[in-house]
Formats: C-alpha cells, structure tokens, sequence
C-alpha cells in the first residue's frame, strides 16, 4: 500500500504537527471522530510539502489516525500506524486511549529484514523523521518517507514494506531545486608584465639652509622650497621585484635654483632635469630606494615606500636628502608621486 502525497500549486502547506494535535483534542477531549478525520486529512495533504517531520511528530500523527482508523473499523490500517508509531517513538502515546489499544500499540515485532529503495535514486532521504541513504534496510510495515531540498519537503508519501521484500520507489516525478555547480575563483595574482612605461606627477618639499651666491643680480636661494616633480621612464618588473629608470624634471614653485657655471660664474634655473634608477620590492606594498642625478648640482639619495591598489597605478612616498655640490650642506626632501603603468 503506498500512499502517494501532494500539495496543490500555490496552496498553503498545512502544519501536520497542529493538525495532528487538533485531532487528537478532538478525539479524547470531545469525542469527535469525524472531526478528527477531518483534521487528520489536512495533516495526511501536510506529510508532502513544508517541513520536514522529526521522529516525534511522525509517531503523533500515526498514534492519533491510528486510534480513529481503529474506531472506525479500519482496524488494518489503524495498527499498522500503531505499530509504526511504537518503532518510530516508542514513548510517544496518549494515555487516554485506553488499555486494548495500548496493548495492541505496545505488539509490534522486531526485526529488519525489508528494504526502501528508488529509481531514479535520490539518496539521502528522510526515513520516519531520520535522515537515511538508499537503498535503506528497514522493518516490515509502515513507513513515511519525505525528499528534503533546500530545507523543504518535496515529495512525501506513506509506504508500506513487505516482510522480506525491497520496495523501490518512482522518484520520476520528483522535482529538485537546480543546484548551480560551484564557481572556481582564481585568487592567484594577475600575470604582470614583464616591462612597463612609467608616468609619475607629484609634489615634494626640500629644505636646507638658504644660499647666498654674493651676487647684486642674482638673488639667493631659499631654505624651503616646494617642488612640482614630472618624471617618466621604463620599469622591469619579475615577481614581487621592480627597476626602473626614469627621467625627471622639477619645477621649484618659489625662487630660484642657484649654481655655478662652467666658468665658476653663478647662475640660476627655476628648473632641474635630471633622471634616477629605483629598485622595489613587493607587489602591492613595498619599499626600496633610489640614486639620481638632478641638474644643476644636485644628487638625490631617496627611500620609497610604495602603495599600489591596481596594477596600473600606485602612490610613492620619498624621503630622502639631496647631496649638492661647490661644498654646499645637504638639503632633505620629501615627495610624493602618483605614479601611472601602462
């Protein structure tokens, strides 16, 4: 005997937990047999859809329709549910049923020597409120077996197994919830080329003592002066290792640059051009250093800390010092380059 269950398209599934209960009151309480059924068939339409059943609940539901069934004459299908019921829980029972019934709830045999399986197989399933895999060895008689996906119920039907016999199941019909196959995400880091162009802008501030070249036309050089830095280059990149080499000019915001000529003579420029050869370590945070030549006079001896977000642009921070020539004191100097790779 198998007993197949549906819920309707857009109907509401039924609790079998508050419909088995309302049978029961009726029952016990009012004496109300056809109420119970009543009830008891929205708790059957419930065994398909919703939730699924624990131990517990199955057990319920077959004490309080056994008990009916019996009542009613349908003595058969009544202990076969007492009987499954007394397997599934055994300290599941109303005690006001009365003792012929307990007695006949309490003689069920042991033994497991009949089987559930299906085709096409779907395994695990729910087996009496438990999860089990198919194909499952169970005991002869009444049995609810539900498919759970996702957390719902979406098949369930009472089934009956013959002693020593297997009862394979038609899960043709079952319809499962498509379960998208997992997306595999390459966390490895991109493949970075091996040379790239170099595009820095930025700005920068050194400081040293102001210079006075003793010149009535040429005025003196200040001690603070801020800079606007332009540079552009090649950068060899392998692995977590960058050098580069780029050309630099610097535009002095304040003032002027002053310097000697060739002939000893002092000049000045509100320019310097020059270039500088860097190497970094890490990918995307690294520090390093660079050496550089800034004309007129000067030699840079720099740090770089380095941020970079994206492959195409990272952030430099420079402190370093500034070696100047004709015997003149060292100046520091601190820029920061925002710096493009293409």
């Amino acid at each position: 005997m198998i007993l197949w269950l549906s819920l309707a398209l857009g109907a509401e599934c039924p609790s079998v937990s508050a419909a088995s209960e309302s049978a029961r009151q009726l029952l016990v309480e009012e004496a109300n047999i056809e109420g119970a059924e009543v009830r008891l068939l929205d708790a059957e339409a419930g065994l398909g859809c919703g939730t699924p059943l624990s131990a517990t609940e199955v057990a319920w539901y077959w004490v309080v329709r056994g008990a009916v069934e019996v009542s009613t004459g349908q003595e058969v299908e009544g202990l076969a549910r007492l009987h499954a019921a007394r397997r599934v829980a055994p300290g599941v029972w109303e005690p006001t049923l009365g003792d012929v019934l307990r007695e006949q709830w309490t003689n069920v045999g042991d033994g497991v020597d009949g089987a559930i399986t299906a085709v096409p197989m779907i395994s695990p399933v729910n087996v009496d409120g438990t999860e089990a895999a198919l194909p499952a060895s169970v005991a002869p008689g009444l049995h609810l077996v539900q498919v759970v996906a996702d957390g719902e119920v979406r098949w369930g039907a009472e089934v009956f197994v013959p002693e020593g016999e297997v009862l394979t199941l038609d899960f043709a019909d079952v319809t499962l919830p498509i379960v998208a196959a997992p997306v595999e995400v390459d966390t490895s880091p991109p493949a970075q080329r091996p040379v790239a162009a170099h595009l820095g802008v930025g700005a920068g501030l050194a400081l040293g003592p102001p210079f006075d070249p003793g010149s009535e036309e040429i005025p003196g050089e200040r001690n603070v002066k801020p800079l606007l830095p332009v540079e552009a280059g090649l950068m060899l990149v392998h692995e977590a290792l960058r050098v580069r080499a780029a050309g630099r000019a610097t535009l002095l915001l304040n003032g002027r640059y002053v310097y000697a000529d060739d002939a000893g003579e002092a000049a000045w420029s509100r320019f310097t051009i020059g270039g500088h050869l860097a190497v970094i370590g890490g990918r995307t945070h690294g520090a390093g250093g660079l050496v550089g030549l800034a004309l007129p006079g000067r030699l840079n001896v720099h740090g770089i800390y380095r941020y970079a977000p994206a492959d195409w642009w990272s952030l430099e921070v420079r402190p370093g010092v500034n070696v100047l020539t004709g015997g003149r004191p060292v100046e520091g100097q601190l820029d920061a380059v925002w710096a493009l790779s293409l």
